[in-house]
């Protein structure tokens, strides 16, 4: 079972790398042809929609993810899937509906830059057809068919850019083609949802089952909002204090920082159905101490390579007006790292079933994440943003290592985050320039680092065989 797990991280990672490498190697076509306006507005609609995104769910992903393994038989798993897939799919409804008839008359009280139409409402139908498809993903991680999951994620990625360089490049469509061809994949995969859940699931009704739902997920709510905070307020306050053509530059900046969620996100689709079925078995503990530090090592190694070679990316893959943005990627970075903490211990307490933890301190390290946004924007702009989303997630995972009942060591994570930091000051004194003989020098550096985690983590072949037994 461990080596699937293994061969299910891999593959979830090939799942997470394909559609950020193919972002990435279209990125200059579309900075060529998009504006770092145009890039503004994707931004903050996107940061909207994740805010839709998890009310659409109301985070009953994660009950049917924890309830699954608790189902006795087959009959019930179905009617599981089917009856939290027919509830999401009846909100939603009434969600879309209300968001067509209040949601212009919101924007134009608060005078936001973005218009309703078309932008906004092609983003709010594009939600509405992507939380069909969440329960067919659910379905295909709790039964360990990563390969499923992987295929149906690169097939749509593939679609969806293929589209988006037909519609913004070829048809010169601008912005809006981005729009549409994010909109003609969703359609086709609202369909192919349909087919997957009548395959694999009993549509019925179950009020007390929703209730069971309601109570394990929504005290995940305001924690999973809060995360969102964290993540992305940034963006919706930014709007209010600096142009969009900024607003733009720094959403490339974060774009390319959250390269490094590759492993975070495979390895938490991975883990965290692994986590539930180990629990309360024995070396649940000498599991997740294996895992996390492989995995937390690997994390901060490609952290000091985005950080370390952030420049030469930017000037390779975008156009003049994006270079900014890589300077302030390595502060971006310091929040991603600290999610990568959070994913590991809310997975756990999240075995432990005590989700309201979570939720808690996902409230405070919101209301932290906020409150730095609000004061701090506009004196220190873009920065600020990095800060508030490394300090509330460093503050979250605090909280959330001392309600853990599971012996978990993070001693490791100090040593790593301490040589993060050491690159981090390195490259705010020196400001390298781009050079090949610079760029070599880094790679000497990355290479010395890399060796220097491993002997901190004392990661070696017998790690990783040790986390097979």
């Amino acid at each position: 079972m461990s080596s699937k797990l293994f061969k299910n991280t891999f593959l979830y990672a090939v799942g997470e790398v394909f559609p950020r490498a193919i972002s990435l190697i279209l990125l200059p076509v579309f900075t060529a042809v998009l504006t770092t306006n145009d890039y503004g507005i994707l931004s903050y609609t996107s940061a909207f929609i994740m805010f839709l995104y998890v009310l659409s769910s109301l985070s009953l992903n994660s009950y049917v993810l924890r309830r699954y393994f608790e189902c006795k038989t087959e009959t019930e798993k179905k009617k599981l899937i089917g009856n939290i897939f027919v509830f999401i799919g009846i909100l939603n409804i009434i969600l879309l509906g209300v968001l067509f008839l209040i949601l212009p008359y919101v924007i134009k009280f608060y005078s936001i830059k973005v218009p309703w139409n078309p932008y906004f409402r092609l983003a709010v139908v594009c939600n509405f057809l992507e939380v069909f498809t969440i329960l067919p993903m659910v379905l295909f991680r709790v039964r360990e068919q990563a390969l499923y999951f992987v295929f149906l994620s690169i097939f749509r990625v593939l679609l969806q850019f293929a589209l988006i360089y037909y519609f913004v490049v070829i048809e010169s469509y601008g912005l809006l083609g981005s729009y549409y061809g994010q909109l003609i994949p969703l359609i086709l995969y609202f369909f192919i949802s349909w087919g997957i859940i009548l395959k694999n699931a009993t549509l019925n009704i179950n009020i007390k089952q929703i209730k069971d739902g309601l109570r394990f997920s929504l005290p995940l709510l305001p924690g999973a909002l809060a995360y969102l905070i964290m993540s992305l307020s940034d963006r919706i306050i930014l709007e209010r204090h600096i142009s969009l053509a900024v607003l733009g530059v720094y959403n490339v900046a974060v774009t390319f920082s959250q390269a490094l969620n590759v492993i975070v996100q495979s390895a938490y689709r991975a883990l965290e159905p692994e986590i539930f079925k180990r629990f309360n078995t024995d070396g649940f503990s000498s599991f997740v101490n294996r895992a996390s530090t492989i995995y937390l090592a690997v994390v901060y190694i490609l952290a000091i390579a985005l950080a370390l070679f952030s420049k030469e990316v930017f000037c390779f893959f975008t156009s003049k007006d994006f270079y900014s943005g890589s300077d302030i990627v390595p502060y971006i970075i310091f929040g991603i790292l600290f999610a990568a903490h959070n994913v590991l211990l809310g997975s756990v307490l999240a075995a432990e079933n005590n989700t309201k933890s979570i939720g808690a301190s996902m409230l405070i390290g919101g209301v932290v994440s906020i409150s730095i946004n609000v004061f701090l924007i506009p004196i220190m702009g873009i920065y600020a943003s990095a800060l508030a989303s490394g300090m509330a997630f460093l503050i979250m995972d605090i909280l959330l290592f001392t309600r853990i009942k599971t012996q978990l060591s993070l001693k490791n994570s100090f040593s790593n985050m301490g040589v993060y930091l050491v690159v981090v000051i390195i490259l705010e004194i020196w400001n390298p320039s781009i050079s090949i003989q610079v760029f070599a020098f880094k790679l000497i550096i990355f290479c010395c680092l890399f060796i220097l985690l491993l002997k901190l983590n004392n990661i070696s072949k017998a790690s990783f065989k040790s986390l097979l037994r």
